[in-house]
């Protein structure tokens, strides 16, 4: 994902999406 073009929704989307991907990868 460019910064630049990711709006300030997705981007908390994505690092959301993020976060429970890393939990997952930990469990």
């Amino acid at each position: 994902m460019i910064p630049r073009y990711t709006r300030p929704a997705m981007a908390k989307i994505w690092e959301d999406a993020n976060k429970f991907r890393i939990w997952f990868l930990i469990e």
